[in-house]
Formats: C-alpha cells, structure tokens, sequence
C-alpha cells in the first residue's frame, strides 16, 4: 500500500510539474474559455468544444502563440474542435506534423501559410471547407489528398507550395475529382489546381475545361508550354501568374473573360501570345502585368502579339492589345481557306491516332499541326508529327497547299 501511495504522489507530481511548464492560451469562438491551447514542449494541444478563434482580419500574427512558434512541431487539434482559426499557425515553421480530429469541419484563410516545414497533413471526412491560402508557401508539403466530404476548397488554397507533386481527392468526393494530380471539379469542367512541384515541363488542359481558376497555375515555374483549349471560356486572376519557364501562350477565341494579373510576369520571358479573336476581347490594363508580389510589369511593349490575317489596324486601335507588337498570321487553317486545302489532299497514317502520325512528305517540306479553331499547336519538317500531348478530337495538318484532317483518340 505504501508502494501504492508513493507512486501515485510521483504521478501526481509529474502532471503539476507539466502543468507548470506549459504555455496556455484560451482561443475559442464566440466564449474564448470554450477551447484552450496547450503548449508542452514542442507541441500544442487544442483541446475543447466549437469553434477556434481566427486571428488574421487585421493581423496575420495576433495567435497568442505566436511568439513562440518557433518551438513548434507538433500540433493536435482534439475531438471537439470544430474549426481551425484564420492564421491560427501562421509562419510555424518549424511545425512538422498535424493531427486533425474528425470533428474539424472548416480550416481557415492562412490557417498554416508559411508553415514550411510540414511535409503532410492528413484531413479526415468531417472537413467541409478548406479556404483561402490556407496551406500557402508550405513548401515541404509533397501530397495532400480531399477527403470525400468537402464541398469547397478555395482558390489558391495550396499556391506556392512549390514541392507539391498530387492533389488526390477521395473517389467518393461528389464535388471534386484528380487527374493525373490536378485537381478539377467532378465534372472536369473547372481547373482548379496545377500542383506547383509537378516536373513535367508540358501540359495539355482538357478539352472539358471550360474556367480556369483563380491561381490554378501560379508560379509553374517549371512549365515551358501550356495548351489552353477552344473549350475554355473563362481564366481567373493570377491564372499564370510568374510562369516564367513560358515563352509564348495561345489564347483560344473562345475565351471572353480575363482576370486581373492572368499572365503577369516578373521576369519578361513571355515574348509570344497568339489571339485569333476577330474582334478584340475587352481586358483591363493589368491582365499581363504582375503586382506587388511579383515584382515588376511585364513589358508588353516587347511582346509580339499575332492576330489573324488582315486584322492588324484593329488590334492597333484597341485598348491594351495596341500596345503590343503587333504581326499576323495569315497561314492558320479557318473555316475560309479550309475547303481550299481539302482539294489538294495530305496523305498521313495512322488514323485516327494515339500520337504519332506519318506522312507522305518526300520533300521534308514544312509540316504544321492546328486545332479546328485555327491555333497552331506544332511545326517542323520531316515526315511525322507527335499530337500524343493533345487532347482527344479533330486536327489539321497541313503541308504546302495539301492538307488532311486526322482524329486524335
């Protein structure tokens, strides 16, 4: 019994003695005594009923924790807790691990921005929402995977997480869906997220795209081509902003509505962009110009812009596309010269095709490769040409006066 006793005391003493050392904090909403942060050693607690506190409406570092994040490398959030507050781990950056219970149901605007050291987060199925800028600059974090209950994930909700290779999104998700890592809405009509530390250098948007979303590919730095659709009608702000591994950029004609900064640089590598609009699509002046965050504007001055045949008084008397250098481009296949071409038929095979197409061109002559809405997507001389990086559908090859129609499938 003595034994007992003496051992229960030295327990006692045990719980007091780190209970003394703790840091804690109330941080519940609307009671602040509703839910409490523990702070022992390296790792912080949440622990109560309801809603977290958000603490970034007038300032990204009023988390009573927040001068001592830099002990910080563990968090668990405990059952009860139904919300992580706006900037609640701000700039944690030596925080490596997450635990979040399954009672979370919203995760807040810059709740673990700059947290650049967590390398994963595990969400369970209560996540509803996941907001603005919420993982920023987690420039550790590899794959995240959305659970099957979340029905909004905020735009730019992931942006600048620059080792980020896959958004996975649980099958049973009725909201959203994983292509090859990119995160779209279930039907693939809206892309939402090209993850950032993606190595590919090319990429083909689906021809299902119809919207672009705000920051879907902001600082892909590693990308050299993107192929943006006839399908797309819509591309968001900061689309592309600081794609710097970009030099040239196809606008389709079936976009008609641009967002502020879409394709602001930093750096001026954008040198080509190629409309085939017959009338000019209305833009603001800061389409193509970056902004506090990226440093200086793109000096569209030095860009040359390519318009269809005949269309360049236009471009030069309209807002914002008269201040580029302006060219034409009167060898794109259209509706007016493609009966034209069709006389004089190209013989290539297979096809339809999965990519490689051969063609009869004895000569090497120059062979050129366009959507049905006239973009050029390839070019070179030879007697084959790859569309095995397009989307699936209907494309024109065309050589000297020859051309023929070939189905990618």
């Amino acid at each position: 019994m003595k034994k007992l006793i003496l051992i229960t005391v030295a327990a006692l003493l045990g719980v007091i003695s780190i209970r003394a050392n703790a840091q804690t904090w109330n941080c519940g909403y609307p009671d602040s005594t509703a839910v409490t942060a523990m702070l022992v050693d390296s790792t912080l607690t949440i622990v109560g009923t309801g809603n977290m506190a958000d603490y970034g409406f007038d300032n990204f570092t009023n988390a009573p924790w927040y001068n001592s994040r830099a002990s910080i490398k563990t968090v668990i959030i405990e059952d009860g807790v139904t919300s992580v507050g706006a900037c609640a781990f701000y700039d944690c950056k030596s925080l490596t691990t997450v635990t979040i219970s399954d009672s979370v149901v919203w995760i807040g605007n810059f709740a673990f921005t700059s947290c650049s050291a967590l390398t994963t987060v595990t969400f369970p199925n209560s996540v509803l929402a996941i907001v603005d800028q919420a993982f920023l600059g987690c420039e550790s974090l590899t794959t995240v995977t959305i659970p099957s209950g979340v029905y909004a994930i905020v735009p730019r909700a992931f942006a600048l997480c620059t080792a980020l290779t896959s958004i996975d999104v649980d099958p049973e998700n009725a909201n959203y869906c994983s292509v090859d890592g990119v995160l779209f809405s279930k039907d693939k009509t809206v892309l939402c997220q090209y993850p950032m530390g993606k190595e590919e250098a090319t990429y083909t948007i689906p021809d299902s795209v119809t919207t672009i979303k705000h920051g879907a590919f902001e600082l892909c730095w590693k990308l050299t081509s993107i192929a943006i659709p006839n399908s797309v009608t819509t591309i968001g702000f900061y689309a592309f902003v600081g794609c710097s591994g970009l030099t040239s950029i196809t606008i389709p004609n079936s976009v008609t509505s641009i967002g502020h900064a879409a394709f602001g640089q930093y750096d001026n590598t954008l040198d080509t962009i190629r409309v085939s609009w017959e009338t000019p699509l209305a833009i603001s002046n800061d389409v193509f110009h970056s902004d506090i965050h990226y440093g200086a504007d793109l000096d569209i001055s030095e860009v040359s812009l390519i318009v269809p045949c005949n269309l360049t008084s236009v471009y030069e008397n309209s807002d914002v596309w008269g201040e580029f250098r302006i060219s034409e481009d009167c060898n794109s296949v259209n509706d007016e010269n493609l009966q034209e071409y069709d006389n004089a038929v190209l013989h290539a095979y297979p096809n339809p095709t999965t990519g490689i197409v051969s063609i009869d061109n004895p000569d090497n002559a120059e062979i050129s490769a366009y959507t049905l809405s006239g973009a050029l997507i390839e070019r070179n001389n030879g007697t084959q040409i790859d569309l095995g990086k397009y989307p699936q559908g209907m494309y024109i090859l065309h050589v000297g006066n020859k051309s023929v129609r070939v189905v990618k499938k």
